[in-house]
């Protein structure tokens, strides 16, 4: 497919804060990374390739209102490279809403729009996760 490599590694710096009240009265968490990369669709697809071999500073970012303890609503995004020929890789974001009923359980539904990956367009959809711990 044109990739340099099956393994690398990279390299990222993140910064989080949470701003009290800083959404209409509402905390609202920010987080920004930075990652130094050349993986293709996070690795899957191999590392570096034919149109490029270098790694890149790619930008990532969320944010999040927190509604109350129970509840947060927020969006995310995920630059990426393009270093393959064959297929041309989309950045990633995503809108979410996450439910918190107590500290063992987490129901997050979220909408994510992937583009194309690995030649297949349109690839978006519906994501629902429920986590339980103890």
């Amino acid at each position: 497919m044109g990739a340099r490599r099956d393994h690398d590694v990279e390299g990222y710096i993140a910064a989080s804060r949470v701003i009290l009240g800083g959404f209409f009265g509402y905390n609202l968490l920010l987080n920004g990374d930075l990652r130094y990369s050349r993986a293709n669709e996070m690795g899957l697809l191999g590392f570096g390739g034919d149109r490029r071999d270098r790694r890149s500073w790619l930008k990532e970012g969320s944010a999040a209102v927190l509604l109350n303890p129970h509840w947060a609503v927020g969006v995310e995004y995920r630059e990426k490279p393009d270093n393959l020929s064959f297929a041309g890789e989309s950045d990633w974001a995503d809108v979410f809403v996450g439910w918190f009923p107590n500290k063992h359980v987490s129901v997050v539904l979220a909408y994510a729009r992937l583009g194309e990956i690995a030649t297949l367009d349109d690839q978006n959809g519906t994501y629902l996760s429920l986590t339980g711990s103890f």
